[in-house]
């Protein structure tokens, strides 16, 4: 069979990218047919698959991303295409990845509302969320399935939710690999044994948060700060960071680093920190936890029951950088507090995390076995 994946732009980071890469690989290696049709291509071209670009017009991204609908499934229609599965909002897909919020939930200030491209983009998910659509949707959470019911009044049987998922290469490491792990990023930043490690990990410093940890670190007695290394690995505007922790009297505490092998990163860790703005699906706490590693998340998480019941700490919405504060005063001065967040993340089976990509290629050849001979 003949599946094409459509993504408007594919970039070598992000869950969704991770999940669409894996997708594609997966469904090579069951002997499928698979076309890759996007505008750009910011990466490795995917072994055993067929990269099309199709070129697309418009003023605006909403525009251009309506150009590339078009184009998707003209190319779909003319080439025998069995199955489309879309990562980007493509109405006529017979699967689409949600791997954001529907923007009914996030997109109504009052400033979009006079702009043409909010009603295009809306138009757009009504094609896919709609009751008379026979899209089938991905969904990547038990929100989401409530935003798609109440907004949209999406039929239940259109949508599958997804396990949750992290990608294979963060499988947990050996007792002995996370050790190795640890004594390489402590050699590497000269950091003592006795200093907790925070990481942080992820681009974009200020959507993830950084600033917050920076000034929450900020608050603790000098002699608390003292047994902290903040470590935050990725790209972002590092300059802005580091003025800021100069300005809060912190830099000492602060080390930059480049974003390596991301089990490396988290499996060095004590507390992982994932304070993101707006990131409802951020999958660093998953694959942390991935790792036997504790996390602290945001309120906003929508993982954040099952982060919760792996020993994490998940701060109450609207995030106040004094909870933080707290959080790491505990941390610094109650041994068994930590103690008991790590035994609780290792306990977690980590085999329930890495089964996405695979419910979505049954889901597919189960929709594949269907169609008429």
């Amino acid at each position: 069979m003949t599946i094409a994946l459509a993504i408007f732009n594919y970039y070598d980071h992000g869950a969704a990218r991770r999940d669409f890469r894996d997708l594609a690989l997966e469904l090579v290696r069951r002997g499928h047919r698979v076309i890759v049709l996007s505008r750009r291509w910011h990466a490795e071209m995917l072994p055993g698959v067929q990269h099309v670009r199709l070129s697309v017009f418009g003023f605006s991204k909403v525009g251009k991303l309506i150009s590339f609908g078009k184009k998707v499934r003209s190319f779909c229609r003319k080439n025998g295409i069995d199955c489309g599965i879309a990562f980007s909002r493509i109405p006529g897909s017979d699967f689409y990845y949600l791997g954001n919020h529907a923007m009914e939930e996030k997109g109504f200030r009052f400033l979009r509302l006079l702009t043409p491209d909010f009603w295009r983009e809306r138009f757009l998910e009504k094609g896919l969320f709609a009751p008379r659509s026979r899209t089938k949707i991905f969904a990547l959470s038990r929100m989401q399935i409530k935003i798609l019911s109440e907004k949209y009044r999406t039929p239940a049987e259109r949508i599958e939710l997804l396990p949750l998922g992290v990608p294979a290469e963060c499988r947990r490491p050996t007792a002995e690999e996370a050790a190795d792990f640890r004594a390489a990023m402590r050699k590497k930043h000269a950091i003592p044994a006795e200093e907790k490690l925070l990481v942080m990990l992820g681009s974009g410093f200020y959507h993830k948060g950084v600033d917050r940890a920076i000034m929450a670190l900020s608050y603790l007695p000098a002699a608390e700060l003292k047994k902290f290394r903040l470590v935050i690995c990725g790209k972002g505007a590092v300059s802005k960071m580091d003025a800021l922790a100069r300005h809060y009297n912190v830099r000492s505490r602060v080390v930059f680093s480049e974003a390596t092998f991301r089990p490396a990163i988290l499996s060095s860790a004590d507390v992982v920190l994932c304070l993101s703005r707006h990131e409802f699906l951020e999958s660093t706490p998953l694959e942390a936890i991935s790792c036997g590693v504790p996390v602290a998340v945001t309120g906003d998480n929508d993982f954040g029951d099952f982060i919760a019941d792996c020993g994490g700490m998940v701060f109450p919405e609207v995030f106040q950088v004094r909870a933080l504060t707290q959080f790491l005063h505990r941390v610094a001065t109650e041994p068994d507090f930590l103690a008991a967040m790590k035994r609780a993340a290792s306990a977690q089976d980590p085999d329930v995390l890495y089964h996405r990509v695979e419910t979505m290629a049954d889901q597919i050849e189960a929709f594949l076995n269907d169609l008429p001979r």
